[in-house]
């Protein structure tokens, strides 16, 4: 499993065993929303230079509410043009079916995977150019019931009570509950 926190955009693509291929197949950006705003970057080269080898660069713009998500690609920075290729962007957790995804003004081909929890949307190559994809879905159908996970913590013999030893998990929105022991 691919464990990722929220705000989070992690591309990834196919195995290679040298900087010598090239990647044929799509570039996948993971991306988990959050209500705030988070922002990656995501860097690109020929792979064969020298470290002050030409460049280019996408700050990617994630931010997601009850109703959908946006992210928002910015226009390619820096001298070097990478080939032409297609990209997938995987959204998670989706819970319910979108009621529409756009990439600026187009719909594009995107298909909702229900036991994965993810929206697939494949980008059409932008050449660099800015680019915002959105996808709205059911808020209601969204709020999954609460599912409880025990949790089970080890403390050290002679571990003393006072401070408290506290835990925070995403069930009580990360705030830090003292441990009953």
């Amino acid at each position: 499993p691919m464990y990722l926190r929220e705000g989070a955009a992690l591309p990834t693509g196919e195995v290679m065993q040298s900087t010598a291929e090239r990647p044929e197949g799509a570039l996948t950006l993971d991306v988990v929303p959050s209500r705030r705003e988070t922002a990656a970057v995501l860097y690109d080269d020929a792979g064969d230079g020298p470290p002050d080898a030409p460049t280019s660069r996408v700050t990617v713009r994630v931010v997601g509410d009850d109703g959908g998500v946006t992210v928002r690609f910015s226009a390619r920075e820096g001298s070097y043009r990478p080939p032409t290729r297609a990209m997938s962007l995987r959204v998670r957790p989706v819970d319910a079916m979108p009621t529409s995804v756009r990439v600026d003004d187009a719909t594009p081909a995107w298909r909702w995977d229900a036991n994965d929890r993810a929206l697939w949307i494949t980008l059409p190559d932008a050449d660099g150019r800015a680019q915002a994809v959105t996808a709205r879905y059911d808020a209601a159908a969204q709020a999954r019931p609460t599912v409880r996970v025990p949790v089970e913590v080890v403390v050290p013999e002679g571990t003393p009570r006072d401070p408290p030893v506290t835990i925070a998990t995403s069930a009580n929105g990360w705030a830090h509950e003292a441990l009953a022991w």
